[in-house]
């Protein structure tokens, strides 16, 4: 395995990500889901870059070792990144080594990354390549070494200014944390007992209070006041004259210097991890992403970085071309989100399973999330993040509002159709309902009965239906309301028929009942009559007798008929009275027709007396119409 370029300049000084190289390193082999972290280093060049990061290789090749075998055999040459003493040039553009070496970090396994960078110094001939270099180098680093030579100079403090003008706008522009962890790391120290991390602190110590009376570099002072020194002493002679590298051409404090800082370095990168702005751990996807997208702006839109003027504004400009296209992604994220809401509604009882409180709930609970996601892919400070907030609040509040109201007419429809549905089945019931009642003509059911059957019924099914119906508690009673009205209707209609029949009915057959009655009461009548006239005397205790057997049969008869009456009670009181008036005619003709008998025998008895008395018996016969039985004895005495 080698080292690739990554970023390449060509001979127009054209920079090039290679996008086969981004997409094998950090989206393959695990590396896409897992945390980064790259260990990236900048600085003049010949002044040892490559040379360092092939020990840190070294290291990170043999992790399992704990002493210092791990630097190589004295005689190893150096391989790896390619590095040469003297005044050739070997890498150009960034480098990268081709695979990850996997370290243990604090929540899991982290992909640790080599990047080399060459050219990014060359502010006085080539500004514009040089600054393109930085923003590579800052995209491809969370560990960044500075790597100077013997002390911080003006020119390297002009260049850390530059760079971290750069980072800050990087940072802005890809949402990513500008500088995490800074080593300034000052080679070839004149002294040798002052090196490590204890001479670097007390030297860092003294670049800090001379920044702090210079006029200009505020930005080299903060990050430096966070920025960790580290003091390597000369290699020696024999190691500068050499172009292998090795362990034996360096000084023994040159070599126990370098073991330690490179150690130091591979023992730290699993907590090193490449973070957002925001401080999250970024996945290998998510940092090519980052990177496409700035490479493909640097590419296209052909920004001039000629001065740190021009930079600054080629990164707003960038930053505003990503945040309308952020804008533009998220509303089209919502458009699609609630497109999927109506056709997951597009039948009615899908629809019906979520009201419009529910729909405006999902909408609301995803603009909110999408304002939130906005808010982190947003690129810039935050006053200029803003007026794009805003811009997409106002958006999604409209088109929220839009499909709410669509989606409330197209519930309501559904709402409405359902509960057809269901009312139009509940009045087909009742409807058969009514058609299975005994007919009116059998008068099984009296017109009373019958209405609060109906009524049982109806209740039965406004009750059952009521947990049926859709909508809102307004609506279920406005359907309440209505399907009341259409069963009373329903309702009314049946009884006004059935009332109409079961009285013609009850008439008709009360009618058949009082003229039987009568029939039967005139026929004993004349049979009392026959009675009467057929016996050989007419007695008034006989009529008497007759007159009170006629009484006593019409009781009989009206007891007996009146159980017979049909309909209910004021039809049966209307009959009883009927069948009363009928009877009580027919027994006063009765009584008038005895009395009438009676009166004619009076007149009959008077005359035979007188005749027996004063002429005689015609005939041999003797007839004898006696009132009493006196009479009669008398009568018999005086003919005998």
């Amino acid at each position: 395995m080698a080292p690739v370029p990554i970023v390449r300049v060509d001979e127009e000084g054209h920079l090039a990500l290679d996008e086969g190289v981004l997409h094998h390193c950090l989206e393959q082999g695990g590396v896409g889901d897992a945390p980064v972290c790259l260990i990236s280093i900048i600085g003049e060049q010949r002044q040892g870059k490559s040379f360092l990061m092939n020990y840190l290789l070294r290291r990170l090749q043999n992790q399992e070792i704990q002493d210092a075998s791990w630097m190589g055999q004295e005689d190893q040459s150096l391989e790896g990144f390619q590095w040469q003493g003297g005044d050739k040039t070997v890498t150009k553009g960034v480098w990268i080594w081709g695979e990850p070496f996997w370290v243990q970090g604090q929540h899991g396994k982290v992909a640790v990354f080599l990047v080399d960078t060459e050219g990014s110094l060359d502010l006085q001939r080539h500004i514009e390549i040089s600054i393109k270099l930085c923003v590579f180098s800052i995209l491809f680093s969370s560990h960044q070494i500075f790597n100077i030579c013997s002390k911080l100079k003006r020119t390297d403090q002009d260049y850390l200014e530059v760079f971290l003008h750069v980072a800050k706008e990087a940072g802005k522009t890809c949402n990513l944390h500008p500088v995490q962890k800074l080593d300034l790391l000052v080679r070839d120290y004149p002294t040798s007992s002052n090196c490590g991390l204890e001479g670097g602190k007390r030297y860092l110590s003294h670049v800090i209070q001379e920044l702090e009376a210079a006029p200009d570099g505020s930005l080299a002072l903060e990050t430096l006041g966070k920025a960790r020194c580290y003091l390597m002493p000369h290699p020696g002679n024999k190691f500068t004259n050499s172009s292998n590298g090795t362990l034996a051409d360096m000084d023994e404090a040159f070599r126990v210097s370098l073991r330690d800082y490179v150690a130091g370095l591979a023992s730290e990168a699993g907590t090193c991890v490449r973070l957002d702005q925001k401080g999250q751990a970024l996945t290998g996807k998510q940092l090519a992403s980052k990177i496409r997208d700035i490479s493909k702006y640097l590419r296209e839109k052909n920004y001039h970085f000629s001065s740190l003027t021009k930079m600054t504004e080629a990164f707003a400009q960038i930053r505003e071309d990503l945040n309308k296209k952020t804008i533009k992604n998220i509303i089209m994220e919502y458009e699609k989100f609630t497109l999927e809401q109506d056709c997951d509604t597009q039948i009615e009882a899908q629809c019906l399973q979520v009201p419009p409180d529910q729909m405006q709930q999902l909408l609301e609970e995803k603009h909110q999330q999408l304002l939130q996601d906005c808010a982190g892919e947003l690129r810039g400070e935050e006053a200029q993040k803003q007026p794009f907030l805003q811009e997409l609040e106002q958006r999604l509040t409209e088109k929220e509002k839009a499909f709410v109201d669509t989606y409330k007419k197209k519930y309501k429809n559904a709402v409405s159709s359902a509960n057809r549905k269901i009312t139009k089945k509940v009045v087909k019931q009742y409807e058969q309902f009514m058609q299975k009642q005994p007919p009116a003509q059998s008068l099984m059911v009296t017109p009373y009965d019958m209405q609060q059957g109906l009524e049982k019924k109806r209740q039965k099914l406004l009750h059952d239906c009521r947990g049926k119906l859709c909508g809102d508690k307004a609506n279920q009673r406005s359907e309440l309301e209505n399907l009341t009205q259409e069963l009373l209707r329903k309702e009314e209609v049946f009884m006004d028929a059935y009332r109409n029949v079961y009285k013609r009915a009850v008439f008709s057959a009360n009618g058949k009942i009082i003229e039987k009655a009568k029939r039967e009461y005139e026929h004993f009548l004349q049979e009392q009559l026959q009675d009467i006239t057929s016996k050989f005397s007419i007695f008034l205790w006989s009529v008497k007798k007759n007159q009170e057997l006629g009484e006593k049969k019409r009781q009989e008869l009206l007891h007996s008929y009146l159980e017979q009456l049909q309909g209910e009670e004021r039809e049966k009181n209307a009959s009883t009275e009927k069948l009363k008036q009928k009877l009580a005619e027919k027994e006063r003709n009765f009584r008038r027709k005895c009395n009438e008998l009676l009166q004619n025998a009076k007149n009959t008895r008077a005359t035979v007396v007188l005749g027996t008395m004063g002429v005689g018996v015609a005939g041999g016969a003797i007839v004898a119409l006696i009132l009493s039985p006196a009479l009669m004895f008398k009568a018999a005495v005086s003919v005998l």
